[in-house]
């Protein structure tokens, strides 16, 4: 029996992923419509143990998952879709199917609350797989550098921010979505085209904070792989959002935060959170995540930005209806305050490395 330990951070994404090509159109495997970027975090962490041993005849494929301590059956939802992780890695590398797994996850935050926990759960399980099964190790290592990128793939057949997850060196990361529009429009994309890498290491971003109050940690109304099928068929706006967002704002976003100008990388960051919501509200039926006090944190950030008369803080929201609040060291108690100032519990976070292997000595 082969066993390894893995620790991955969650990713909080600047510009967001909402969305991939149809399946049945493209004949592509959860492929991006937008490139996305995001922020590997210090302080959202799943810590994964697996083990995986030859498996017999009529034996299952997960033999044993629990996460956060409970069991999950055949039956459940959290159960099927790690055996659907697995079913579409089997498409890369056959031999994934000889294997049992046995699957312990803990993560040290709320799951499903919009505070990216699939990003972290799904990319620790594939390095813990590109690790433990020898067809996939073998490849990646001889792949060398681009190993990395392979395993970017890999991590986003079921959960595309995880994919944001992999890069070691964290930081600021790019998950291209490998299209121009001549592709697209004559159905020639290849399904390598889209991977993640890191643009900027975590070791240069140490003066950005990110505040996450806890606004409410139950279940979403809506699953995010659900909502974002609806607003890929139903808006209307939707893929004039993409095209801005892709020619616009990502890039600029680039450029901004590689000069530190952080005044336009906050607005930046507000205009693509705003603009994801916006395109949940023109799909039908309407989707709605943020709520009543989502809005009021979103004003008081914007209340803080005309009160010093530039912005030192961003308001984001991805399919959840906790804020995240993005600063900088130096006014990261101003940030407090305002929250403290709403009775809101938080949770504080810098800028992380990537997925990586541990010893079982390293987990608290």
């Amino acid at each position: 029996m082969k066993k390894v330990f893995v620790k991955s951070s969650s990713n909080l994404a600047l510009i967001k992923y909402w969305g991939v090509l149809p399946d049945n159109i493209f004949g592509l495997r959860n492929h991006p419509t937008k490139s996305s970027i995001s922020l590997t975090t210090d302080s959202l962490i799943t810590i994964t143990n697996l083990s995986i041993d030859k498996r017999e005849p009529n034996q299952p494929l997960i033999e044993r998952f629990i996460l956060n301590g409970k069991t999950f059956k055949e039956d459940s939802k959290e159960y099927k879709n790690i055996l659907i992780y697995l079913e579409k890695i089997s498409n890369f590398y056959p031999s994934v199917l000889n294997y049992t797994y046995y699957i312990e996850s803990k993560n040290n935050f709320p799951t499903a609350a919009g505070l990216a926990s699939s990003a972290s759960g799904f990319s620790a399980l594939a390095v813990a797989i590109a690790n433990t099964v020898p067809e996939i190790k073998q490849d990646l290592d001889n792949l060398g550098e681009m190993g990395e990128r392979k395993l970017t793939i890999l991590a986003r057949q079921l959960s595309g921010s995880a994919c944001r997850s992999i890069p070691k060196a964290g930081g600021l990361v790019i998950w291209y979505r490998g299209f121009t529009i001549e592709q697209f429009m004559n159905k020639n994309i290849d399904e390598n085209s889209s991977y993640a890498e890191s643009i900027i290491p975590a070791s240069e971003l140490k003066d950005i904070k990110i505040v996450l109050p806890l606004v409410k940690v139950d279940e979403k109304p809506i699953d995010s792989r659900t909502g974002m099928k609806r607003s890929v068929e139903t808006s209307y706006l939707y893929w004039y959002w993409v095209e801005y967002e892709e020619n616009v704002l990502l890039p600029r976003l680039i450029d901004r935060i590689k000069v530190r100008d952080y005044n336009n990388v906050w607005e930046i960051v507000i205009r693509a959170s705003d603009g994801l919501h916006s395109i949940m509200l023109n799909s039908y039926p309407k989707i709605v995540y943020m709520n009543d006090v989502s809005h009021s944190i979103a004003d008081s950030i914007l209340e803080l930005n005309s009160k010093f008369k530039e912005n030192i803080a961003a308001y984001s929201f991805d399919a959840g209806p906790n804020p995240l609040i993005f600063t900088t060291d130096k006014y990261l108690d101003k940030v407090l305050d305002l929250v403290e100032n709403m009775g809101h519990k938080y949770i504080i976070s810098g800028v992380g490395e990537g997925a990586k292997i541990i010893d079982q000595e390293q987990i608290e």
